[in-house]
């Protein structure tokens, strides 16, 4: 099991796949060093397999909302053939769309 914090009660839940799939499309599109790089790096290479978002700024918190929308919308436009093993489709749209939701709140 994988996730992400972004409060001590809010709180979002994933297979390990998923978060890693996820940190790894949005990696690159933030700058070098800010603490959105710096937790996305430790989610991806600290073992813990936790994205831990409460020290990031709300700037920072908005460009990575965004990003994971974009992420959903794209695969919602390109369909469960757009992944190497479609059959995984609805279960990551569904962990995404409730990402989104927790985002949003």
């Amino acid at each position: 099991m994988a996730g992400i914090g972004m409060t001590s009660e809010k709180k979002w839940f994933a297979a390990k796949w998923i978060l890693f799939y996820l940190l790894e499309i949005v990696k690159d599109k933030f700058p070098k060093g800010s603490i959105l790089d710096i937790a996305i790096e430790a989610g991806l290479n600290d073992g813990t397999n936790w994205l831990n978002l409460q020290e990031v700024p709300f700037n920072q918190l908005d460009l990575f909302k965004r990003e994971i929308k974009l992420i959903y919308d794209d695969l919602k436009q390109k369909g469960a053939s757009s992944l190497a093993s479609p059959e995984f489709y609805p279960g990551l749209m569904e962990r995404i769309s409730e990402l989104v939701e927790l985002l949003e709140e």
